[in-house]
């Protein structure tokens, strides 16, 4: 004969397991926590990405921008494909700059895609918050 004590314990087992698996999806889903100091990036607006211009592809592979380097010309879309299994940011800056970015993307999961317009003239240094070390410049000539 089962006592309601028997029963109350198996639910509250089964809420601690509930719990854990989504707190171990949670740092599965973003690659890992973000690096103290880090912050939570702001997904820039991309409301002024023309429809139409050239679009050159920058992949994210093996904890690295492919190509690392991008010379293109003003009124060029970048867009970034993630095809790593762990999420990586693309932001402007480097990491060890005091300054916050003008622009990021949001978390990147594998397979995701973010795009940025880059209008007029200049050099932007962007890297992963995620992973620090990797990291890639747009010249716009």
């Amino acid at each position: 004969m089962r006592t309601s004590h028997s029963t109350r314990s198996g639910h509250g087992l089964g809420s601690i397991a509930l719990a854990a698996g989504i707190l171990a999806a949670g740092c599965i889903d973003l690659g890992g926590p973000v690096p103290d100091g880090g912050f939570e990036p702001e997904p820039s607006p991309d409301a002024d990405v023309p429809v139409d211009g050239p679009v050159v592809d920058v992949r994210i592979i093996g904890m690295a921008f492919v190509p690392k380097r991008l010379e293109i010309a003003p009124g060029t879309t970048v867009r970034w494909t993630n095809e790593d299994a762990v999420a990586h940011t693309v932001t402007e800056g480097r990491r060890s700059s005091p300054v916050a970015p003008a622009w990021s993307s949001p978390y990147l999961p594998g397979g995701g895609v973010w795009e940025r317009y880059f209008g007029d003239p200049g050099s932007w240094d962007y890297y992963c918050i995620v992973h620090s070390a990797q990291g890639g410049t747009v010249e716009v000539r």
